[in-house]
Formats: C-alpha cells, sequence, structure tokens
C-alpha cells in the first residue's frame, strides 16, 4: 500500500478496516503487524544473502522497499517499545504484540548491520523494542518468577487478532 508504505497479508485484506479514518473521510485499512514483519524480515535476509553486485536490480528494489517499510513501521512504534497486532490504529487490536515486534527488532537490526539503516536513528528503535520485550511481554510463574518465555502474541491467524490474557 503506497500511501502508508506497509503491505497487506494478501489480497483478502485489502478491504479490511480499522476504526479510523483518513483526512479524508476515507476508512483506514487494516496492516497485520505479523504480516509485515514477515515481509520486513524477508527483506532483510534476502539481502544478506543476494549479491548485490550480481543482482544489482533485485537488490537495489528491495533495498528500497525495505528503507520505505522500515521508515513507516518505525513511525507506530509503541512507547512501551512494542507494536500493536494492527499497525496503524491502537484501537483495533491495540496492545503489545510479539511476534510483530520480534520480527521487526531482528530486521531492523539487520538493516543497521548491513548499513542500509542509519545507525543513530534505528539502533534506539531496536533497544526500545528489546526493552519491550522484557520489560512488559515476559511471562511469570505463580510466584511472580520470570518463566524465560515471551507472552502477547496472537495465535494461528490471517489478521490482527487479540491474544488470549496472559496475566
Amino acid at each position: 500500500n503506497r500511501q502508508y508504505d506497509l503491505w497487506h497479508r494478501d489480497s483478502t485484506q485489502f478491504k479490511v478496516y480499522t476504526n479510523l479514518t483518513d483526512e479524508n473521510g476515507n476508512k483506514v485499512p487494516t496492516f497485520w503487524a505479523r504480516g509485515n514483519a514477515w515481509v520486513h524480515a524477508a527483506l532483510a535476509k534476502q539481502m544478506l544473502y543476494l549479491e548485490r553486485d550480481k543482482y544489482p536490480e533485485i537488490y537495489e528494489q528491495y533495498e528500497k522497499d525495505f528503507i520505505e517499510i522500515s521508515e513507516s513501521i518505525a513511525k507506530y512504534q509503541r512507547d512501551d517499545g512494542t507494536w500493536n497486532a494492527s499497525i496503524v490504529d491502537g484501537s483495533y487490536y491495540g496492545g503489545r504484540e510479539t511476534t510483530g515486534t520480534s520480527g521487526f527488532m531482528y530486521a531492523f537490526s539487520v538493516g543497521i548491520e548491513l548499513g542500509i539503516l542509519d545507525y543513530d536513528t534505528y539502533f534506539p528503535i531496536v533497544k526500545k523494542a528489546y526493552k519491550g520485550l522484557l520489560d512488559n511481554c515476559m511471562l511469570k510463574d505463580s510466584s511472580g518468577n520470570l518463566t524465560g518465555q515471551l507472552g502477547y502474541m496472537q495465535t494461528v491467524g490471517y489478521q490482527p487478532q487479540n491474544y488470549k490474557s496472559e496475566s
């Protein structure tokens, strides 16, 4: 979606809308965090292995798409460091969601490592995501001790949805 520089999971998601309307009164489409994390991470991983000199046109397209989605995703990071299941609308399946957050953190890290993303701009986003996962998403046992497991993840699905309560 060129207006948001985010990706729809597939054509079934073209007409799934959030609770928001844009400045022209049009409904805002939903963008699934986990699905966009798959795209973001896949582009990053492909550039790790794709030889820029051997496939310059493909690499340049991946790099362009990666930069665009990175810039867009960065704008929607929550104050707690995570992203909502529905990226652009915190009232539509809002709340921390770890599968998207983890994927974005990975992709931003690879982009920094490859020199595609500016360290000073994007490393604070990675640190904030990592801190958000540690401070807000780690599960505790009945005694209040950390279990080493992340919660706040959606079950198997194809669009934003709520997760089971982790408390």
